[in-house]
């Protein structure tokens, strides 16, 4: 066990020191190695339990820096006398010499390691400077070590558990295990005289804790009750300052020795004041609560959870008056303050001691029994570049980090932004860089100077973003990052090429585009197709096309395709969006290469021969065009989020793509994973994507009255519709992400 605790090294009988007394029962031998007592050695504290202090000089800290190597060197001399099966670390900010040290002697000895956290520093209120600070680095390293750390411990549900999950913890590797282990053999009601006007303060004397607050608060209970009592029981660096605070009302006590010398102090006061800005427990409050006090609290940790306001306990707020006001309130109503007394003692038999104990010794028995443990190998490292990522967009770039979440449970992958407003909180891929010099260049179409000239404007406009790019991507590869991959981008993928050729790396991009077909950024796209290693496309039709007009070779080429969740689709439940008649379906890109300037031709030539409506879903340069002739029978929605436009697909009857180039479509395998029959003109895509009787649907280029006749056909026959949709639901199955996912890595591993 690696611990912050160094008290139970000076003697002090404290709730860790009880903690492994359970233990002793449980395990075999239990060796603990905490910080130093300025002494060191071996010390025998139960009948098997071992403690192992660290000798360096607690002068200026120095322990501090040095205690992640005292570790490592201590646990591999214990290990090789006393071999063990488990490791555990609380996580102590800002170093996390425990857990770091951890991690290391994991992959070393193949033994599983637990993380501890015991409470979030400063949360839900800092006290000081130092607890921010703490905070701040426990955010960092959580963030950072979320997918490596394989279990961490909560001791409440509540507070801490929200906290990490919001760092993107994941939640499989949780456990919650509470602290609090009550004895109730000590921890009880009893014969003593309880004082009414007595109250009791128990726990560090650190600012943390408030102190200054209850200080307060009994200054102006004193006002009005003479006689109040405050005894203040606890050690710690804020001593002096309560010390100056004591008198005829308040007393320190101090550390008190034993745990039944508490008790008896809890059971002569009529209440418990927990004043903490941040706590785990506080376990204090339970065991007060069990010897029949009245507890009086602020709402951290585990008490959010245990209490009931005024049933069972008090919530008081981080105010002098307002605490002051409770105190008074409980001298002035004795009966109701036993009452809730009586309630909170109740409401803690729940920690009874040797309950709690074997829950948390069997949870850790049942990892370190695993039988096939072993420490995961070193994975393979991914930079994947991402031209742009909006959550509410409707392109294409969405589906790539669904895509790269499955990819990061096999290789550690970092995903490289170059444009968005906001980093992904993603659960799988750990390092996310979200490029801070963000330029989006000009259209060619605005531009009057030639193409070679676009490129030079457009490099210049951008020089401090790939400045950027390529030392970052140089820094990473010094990182032991060996493989790039970059989806369309030119000038990254340019950048990742020369960086690969002169660190011998391995570099892929991604290109789906018909380069001779349409103007914009061809001398670009022609040098990064020669810097980089490997060309990805997305059909072997697509592959092709580049052999001859690019004169890429085979080993260059390899092939992806595009994909959807199959079962996501599947199970998605839309919205009801249907009228009394069929629905036809167009989704893209408003364009004249996807066939914008068809459709108004299609829509009218379809409408004077049927009574049905079409809904068109996108943006793009033509989509004024395309509002102009909606009506009571075309609707034309605009750009719909990816997260929602499976309600149109699952609410139409028929899907159209009258595109003019299309070397995948992914619409198209949308529109079969949701069940729609097709009808599409002649493309690359169409042709590759779309099997069997669904190619009787490709009409040739242009011939908006084949189109228009497709459709009437598919909307008058009710059995057809079905007959192609389950042909569309059979061949989407070659497109799923799971073979995508195995397609993937195969290429980049």
């Amino acid at each position: 066990m690696l611990t912050g605790d160094s008290g139970i090294a000076y003697g002090k009988q404290n709730v860790f020191f009880e903690m492994l007394r359970g233990f002793s029962e449980h395990f075999e031998r239990v060796s603990v190695i905490c910080p130093s007592n300025g002494k060191g050695g071996e010390m025998k504290i139960h009948k098997n339990v071992y403690l192992y202090p660290s000798s360096a000089s607690r002068f200026m800290h120095l322990d501090f820096f040095t205690h992640k190597n005292f570790i490592l060197k201590k646990a591999r001399e214990i290990c090789a006398k006393n071999p063990f099966d488990l490791i555990t670390a609380h996580a102590i900010p800002p170093c996390f010499a425990n857990v770091k040290a951890a991690m290391v002697l994991s992959k070393e000895l193949s033994v599983p390691y637990v993380t501890e956290l015991m409470h979030i520093p400063g949360y839900p209120k800092a006290e000081n400077l130092m607890e921010r600070i703490e905070r701040i680095t426990l955010n960092r390293f959580f963030k950072k070590n979320r997918l490596k750390i394989p279990h961490l411990r909560l001791i409440n549900k509540s507070e801490t558990y929200k906290y990490v999950i919001g760092l993107g913890f994941p939640e499989e590797k949780i456990l919650h295990i509470p602290a609090f282990y009550l004895d109730f053999d000590v921890f009880k009601t009893g014969d003593s005289v309880r004082n009414p006007k007595q109250f009791v303060f128990c726990g560090r004397l650190e600012k943390n804790k408030g102190l200054d607050l209850l200080l307060d608060a009994a200054d102006i209970v004193t006002k009005e009750v003479p006689d109040f009592k405050l005894k203040i029981v606890g050690d710690g660096s804020m001593k002096g300052f309560v010390k100056k605070r004591t008198g005829k009302n308040i007393e320190l006590l101090g550390w008190l020795p034993t745990r039944e010398d508490v008790a008896r102090v809890y059971r002569e006061s009529s209440a418990i004041i927990m004043t903490s800005y941040n706590e785990g427990g506080p376990r204090v409050t339970l065991e007060a609560m069990a010897c029949g006090a009245l507890c009086l609290t602020t709402k951290v940790g585990i008490m959010n959870e245990v209490v009931d306001d005024g049933k069972n306990a008090l919530f008081i707020d981080w105010n002098a008056s307002e605490i002051a006001e409770k105190i008074l309130w409980a001298i002035r109503n004795p009966d109701d303050s036993a009452r809730v007394a009586e309630e909170g003692r109740k409401s803690v038999q729940k920690f009874e001691y040797n309950q709690a104990l074997k829950f948390y010794a069997d949870t850790y028995l049942k990892i370190a029994e695993l039988q096939n443990y072993r420490v995961t190998e070193k994975r393979k490292k991914l930079v994947f570049v991402l031209p742009e990522y909006d959550e509410n967009t409707s392109t294409h770039y969405n589906y790539l980090i669904d895509l790269l979440e499955e990819v990061a449970k096999e290789m550690e992958v970092c995903l490289f932004i170059e444009y968005g407003k906001n980093k992904p909180c993603l659960k799988n891929i750990q390092h996310i860089y979200l490029q801070k010099f963000q330029i989006k260049g000009f259209n060619l179409k605005e531009f009057r100077y030639g193409e070679t000239a676009y490129i030079m404007a457009q490099g210049m406009l951008r020089v401090p973003a790939l400045i950027e790019r390529f030392f970052v991507f140089l820094w990473l590869r010094l990182r032991g990052y060996k493989r790039f991959y970059v989806h369309y981008s030119y000038f990254s993928a340019i950048l990742v090429g020369i960086i690969s050729r002169f660190t011998f790396a391995k570099s892929f991009v991604w290109y789906c585009e018909q380069k001779n077909l349409y103007k914009g950024g061809s001398i670009a796209f022609k040098m990064a197709i020669r810097c980089i290693k490997k060309v990805v496309t997305c059909t072997e039709l697509m592959a092709g096309y580049y052999r001859e007009f690019f004169h890429l070779s085979d080993k260059k080429l390899t092939v992806m395709h595009n994909w959807v969740d199959v079962n996501q689709i599947k199970n998605f439940k839309p919205t009801e969006m249907r009228n009394n008649k069929k629905t036809v379906l167009f989704v893209h890109w408003l364009s004249p290469r996807k066939g914008s300037e068809y459709l108004p031709e299609i829509i009218k030539k379809t409408l004077s021969k049927t009574d049905c409506r079409f809904v068109i879903v996108g943006d793009g340069p033509d989509v004024s065009k395309i509002r102009k002739i909606s009506g009571e029978n075309i609707e034309v929605v605009g750009a719909i989020s990816n997260r929602d436009i499976y309600n149109y697909y699952k609410n139409a009857d028929v899907f159209i793509m009258p595109s003019r180039e299309e070397e995948f479509g992914r619409v198209l395998v949308e529109a079969m994973a949701c069940g729609l029959p097709i009808v599409a003109m002649k493309t690359l895509g169409a042709d590759y994507i779309l099997d069997g009787k669904q190619k009787d649907f490709i009409v040739p280029q242009g011939d908006t009255d084949a189109f228009s006749d497709k459709i009437i056909e598919l909307l008058k026959n009710d059995e057809l519709r079905r007959e192609m949709s389950e042909v569309g639901l059979k061949r989407v199955k070659d497109f799923d992400k799971v073979l995508s996912v195995k397609r993937f890595l195969e290429i980049v591993t």
